[in-house]
């Protein structure tokens, strides 16, 4: 059978992908017409696929809208749901028509980790035990050396885990919005080139994953310890709607839930929901996420209640990767895929470097819509010594002082005077993007004072400290 062919200049090119159909059509007799129908350019996919040859069709379509009461998310949401399943999209759309009716559905995020599990092996059991100590006695150290390698991830503990002379470290991280299993992988791996640098006693075989994460399986393990978001969706459900919408009673939907759990209990399921997966995977596919990510994220528990007004309790524990895995946090992999086209940097944060750094993408400044603020400071006068805050004062206002912020690319305050007489940093000053023309707009004290409170309930959690 003749090899599928590559092109060493571009193998993401209409034409590559050409040559690879005729190939396969040619050795299986299939028509591959269907394949070649797409929009989107191929050269965004380097890093998301190889051997590109084109797109497989799936029917998508739109369920709900589905109120939502949550910590973040509040309103009504249509859910795209890619599928050939007849009914899922209708069924999924009458549950969320009786649920907005019964008032909405509840969220509430209980945990929140993604991890690593790498293994070390050494001579005897009470080595890999003195290990494990070490590692307790030292996670500030190895916590700073995992967090190196990002700006968003931080390492939350480490579990451990201990069989014969083996010691799993389970490495447990926040990963903001974004999936992050390349994030925390790569932390990991840092983290261990440290303490492997370290040369623990009696080591003698290491490996950055075994299997302890569960990596797009299920695990009894992660039933109790999440991997991705552990998320609670509850509802009550009126006794009124439960027999206009679905024409039955809750006495009969409590007494179905009853036999159920029995069911799963018999057969050793993993969980005892009806089938998470038939949404999770249509929601996955629609979305472009990783579809063998359904192995977990169709798992959790199903909890009800019979009130004595008869109305039906309802809530469902997802204990893995459900919502979580819709990465959104911007970079060089989710700008590349579509994902994120479109990304906001600060003048001060180097937006100019961006170009150097990730070339083909494009900066724009705004020219009809820039958004300002107010940056001042002042000294107090309960400093430890005034006179030295002033000196500091003084040298952030001189030239000097000034040319480092035009440097990290700001607008010094004194640029047009520094300008003016000659004073300035030229070649910074050059190096900036064009100013917009347009009108500022400048925050209210209303969004000044919300922004204040979302940063102080926030810092903690996300900056730590």
């Amino acid at each position: 059978m003749q090899r599928l062919p590559r092109d060493p200049r571009d193998d993401y090119s209409p034409e590559a992908a050409e040559s690879r159909r005729r190939v396969v059509s040619d050795a299986t007799g299939a028509s591959l017409e269907h394949l070649a129908a797409f929009s989107f350019d191929p050269e965004i996919l380097p890093g998301n696929m190889e051997g590109f040859a084109g797109v497989a069709q799936v029917p998508v379509g739109f369920a709900g809208p589905m109120l939502v009461d949550g910590e973040h998310a509040h309103g009504e949401y249509f859910v795209p749901m890619a599928t050939t399943e007849g009914t899922l999209v209708a069924s999924y759309s009458r549950g969320m028509r009786l649920t907005r009716e019964a008032g909405g559905i509840t969220t509430t995020v209980l945990d929140d980790a993604m991890q690593r599990a790498p293994i070390f092996v050494f001579d005897d059991a009470r080595a890999a035990r003195d290990f494990g100590s070490w590692v307790s006695d030292n996670f500030g150290a190895i916590k700073a050396e995992a967090e190196t390698t990002t700006r968003v991830g931080k390492l939350r503990d480490i579990e451990q885990y201990a069989v014969g002379a083996m010691r799993w470290l389970r490495f447990n991280f926040t990963t903001g919005d974004a999936a992050g299993q390349n994030m925390v992988t790569k932390a990991t791996h840092e983290a261990c080139r440290w303490i492997l640098g370290q040369r623990p006693r009696g080591l003698r075989d290491f490996a950055l994953a075994a299997n302890l994460d569960t990596d797009k399986k299920h695990s009894a393990l992660n039933n109790l310890h999440s991997r991705g978001k552990r998320v609670v969706a509850e509802a009550t459900i009126p006794a009124r709607l439960i027999r206009e919408v679905l024409h039955t009673t809750g006495e009969d939907l409590y007494r179905l839930r009853q036999l159920s759990n029995l069911g799963s209990l018999l057969s050793g399921a993993v969980s005892n929901g009806a089938h998470y997966a038939n949404g999770v995977a249509a929601v996955f596919i629609a979305c472009g996420q990783d579809a063998g990510n359904v192995a977990e994220s169709s798992a959790g528990f199903t909890f009800a209640e019979l009130r004595d007004d008869g109305s039906y309790y309802f809530s469902i524990t997802c204990l893995l990767y459900t919502s979580n895995f819709v990465p959104v946090t911007g970079g060089p992999s989710t700008v590349e895929s579509g994902q994120t086209p479109i990304l906001i940097w600060w003048d001060y944060l180097e937006a100019s470097e961006v170009a150097k750094q990730y070339p083909g993408w494009k900066v724009v400044i705004p020219s009809d819509a820039s958004y300002a603020g107010y940056y001042s400071q002042a000294i107090s006068k309960t400093a430890p010594d005034p006179a030295a805050a002033r000196l500091w004062e003084e040298y952030l206002y001189s030239a000097t002082g000034q040319n480092l912020w035009l440097q990290g690319e700001a607008r010094p305050i004194e640029l047009p005077s520094m300008v003016k007489s000659g004073s300035v940093d030229e070649a910074a000053y050059k190096a900036l993007p064009a100013a917009p023309s347009g009108p500022l707009t400048f925050p209210t004290e209303a969004q000044i004072t919300q922004a204040e409170a979302t940063v102080a309930q926030g810092w903690t959690s996300a900056i730590g400290g």
